[in-house]
């Protein structure tokens, strides 16, 4: 794996967790269906089997599990590998690059973003110092 692979797969790992949390957290919104019921003395509704309510909340349950293990995996992975990388970076002399790195690849900034912050005219400037920054740390990837 190459560094900017290296470095990259953590800003990947970032939005993974982030679409995951976002999946479980709309899964019961989306599997279960609303209704209303009525439970007045002429209308109840009974079930001895359990009916698609059920089985769409048992569903929801079961994938939520498997969401939240996913989720516990790739945060486990995120942070050895975001440590790593850290402990790397903060090795490098030049603090730009520095600043740059964990900017961009651990705390998941945009590349506009960053331009605005530290005051570049273009985000040619921006992509430049991206490039110094990999070879530099690219001196301390193993």
């Amino acid at each position: 794996m190459t560094t900017e692979e290296y470095l990259q797969s953590i800003r990947d790992m970032t939005y993974k967790i982030t679409a995951l949390e976002k999946t479980r957290d709309d899964l019961v919104i989306d599997r279960v269906p609303s209704r209303s019921f009525t439970y007045d003395d002429l209308r109840v509704q009974t079930s001895p089997t359990g009916d698609s309510l059920e089985n769409a909340v048992i569903g929801a349950v079961e994938e939520e599990r498997k969401l939240e293990k996913k989720i516990k995996e790739t945060q486990a992975l995120l942070y050895k590998r975001s440590e790593d990388a850290l402990e790397k970076i903060m090795t490098l002399k030049e603090g730009q690059c520095r600043r740059f790195l964990v900017d961009y690849y651990i705390h998941c900034e945009s590349l506009a973003k960053i331009t605005r912050e530290y005051g570049f005219a273009s985000r040619r400037i921006t992509h430049n110092l991206k490039k110094r920054a990999l070879k530099y740390y690219d001196t301390v990837h193993k």
